[in-house]
C-alpha cells in the first residue's frame, strides 16, 4: 500500500512538472546541475594555479562533482558522504583539510 501511495505521489509530481513546463518556457536547472557547472569551472581554473592552492581548488571541485550522485540518490547518502569526507580530511593537512571538513559539515 505504501508503494502505491508513493507511486501515486511521484506520478502526480511528474504530471505537475510537465504542466508547469508547458505553461512557462523558463527552465531552472536542477538535479545538481549548478554544482556540476561550478565544479567544471573550478577544475579549469585550477589548471592555471600552482602549488597547494591548485590541490585545494581541485579537491573542492571534486567534492562538488560528487553532489550529483547525492541528489540522484534522493539525499539519502548525505550522511555517509559527509562521514567519508570527514575521514578523508583527517589524512590531509592545511587548507585542503579545512575546506574538505567545512564541505563535509555543510552536507
Amino acid at each position: 500500500e505504501q508503494f502505491m501511495e508513493e507511486t501515486e505521489r511521484s506520478l502526480h509530481d511528474a504530471i505537475m512538472i510537465v504542466r508547469r513546463a508547458r505553461k512557462n518556457d523558463a527552465i531552472v536547472a536542477g538535479g545538481g546541475a549548478v554544482d556540476m557547472e561550478v565544479s567544471k569551472h573550478l577544475r579549469d581554473y585550477a589548471r592555471g594555479v600552482a602549488g597547494k592552492e591548485q590541490m585545494l581548488i581541485s579537491a573542492y571541485a571534486k567534492a562538488l562533482g560528487k553532489n550529483d550522485a547525492i541528489v540522484a540518490g534522493g539525499g539519502a547518502v548525505d550522511m555517509e558522504v559527509s562521514k567519508h569526507l570527514r575521514d578523508y580530511a583527517r589524512g590531509v593537512a592545511g587548507k585542503e583539510q579545512m575546506l574538505i571538513s567545512a564541505y563535509a559539515k555543510a552536507l
